[in-house]
């Protein structure tokens, strides 16, 4: 029987002009200890998503991005002694200044 692990994240994206950058931020809620969370990125709302990392905390900052690009992202919660990953958070967008 395969357990299947539902969270639900809200997340919210800033841009910088400064040092080109995103930071993603999100509440971290009531999981246990083995919930990661991973962090995917793509170029246009309906594309491809790329994973960026897998982390254990409820925030992330994209350093890998372009001036005048907008990404799009969206986060999981991913559950490592169950192996199961949560549906997609809501999708945010940021366009690099």
């Amino acid at each position: 029987m395969r357990k299947v692990l539902i969270v639900f994240l809200l997340i919210v994206c800033n841009a910088s002009a400064i040092t080109h950058r995103a930071t993603l931020r999100w509440n971290r809620g009531n999981y246990p200890a083995s919930v990661q969370y991973r962090v995917y990125r793509s170029r246009s709302k309906t594309g491809t998503y790329t994973r960026l990392a897998q982390i254990t905390v409820p925030s992330y900052v994209d350093t890998a991005v372009s001036k005048g690009v907008t990404y799009w992202y969206f986060v999981t919660a991913y559950n490592t002694v169950t192996k199961c990953e949560s549906v997609n958070s809501n999708i945010v967008s940021t366009k690099i200044p």
